[in-house]
């Protein structure tokens, strides 16, 4: 979208160009060859970042920091709202942090993987993580099974982005 939008300001080397993720620890890095003829895959890495509410905090700082650059008449404004945002965030965090003691350890079923920063943050684990439809990936020993599998190894509840439908009939795990 950068390159097609075809605004120079914002072309990656330029200053009004903001890759959010520079301070974020980086997950899911392949190794080897990556093509798409391995599945729904993330080739340079996990670029869904923006699930945990912990990076929110490295991403509102880098904005503010970036927008404080370059317009540096609103600085104060910019810094103050960081601020007021930080503040609120964290309290948040505080409380969701105090909350998710239970969920640590638990083993939860994802359609894509699009849910390891947050999985990270909360301690839990991925068991399955399903492509999307339509991309062809070998299924690992752990997806064959299904709902069955899933019982047995206790797996707990199943994950999906807002708006993601499943197929009718479809469990998400692999039984129909």
């Amino acid at each position: 979208m950068v390159q097609g939008g075809r605004n120079p300001r914002v072309l990656p080397g330029q200053p009004a160009n903001l890759d959010a993720v520079e301070n974020i620890p980086v997950l899911e890095i392949p190794t080897g060859e990556v093509d798409r003829s391995q599945g729904d895959i993330h080739p340079l890495s996990n670029p869904h970042y923006t699930p945990c509410p912990r990076n929110g905090l490295v991403i509102a700082g880098a904005i503010a920091s970036r927008l404080r650059y370059l317009d540096p008449a609103g600085a104060e404004v910019y810094a103050c709202n960081l601020g007021l945002f930080e503040r609120e965030l964290q309290q948040l965090l505080t409380n969701w942090e105090r909350r998710r003691g239970p969920l640590r350890g638990r083993q939860v079923v994802s359609y894509h993987q699009n849910l390891e920063y947050l999985a990270d943050w909360l301690g839990l684990g991925l068991a399955i993580s399903r492509t999307n439809p339509g991309c062809p990936q070998p299924a690992p020993p752990r997806r064959t099974g299904g709902a069955d599998a899933a019982r047995q190894d206790r797996i707990g509840p199943v994950c999906q982005r807002p708006g993601r439908r499943r197929a009718r009939g479809n469990d998400g795990l692999g039984g129909g």
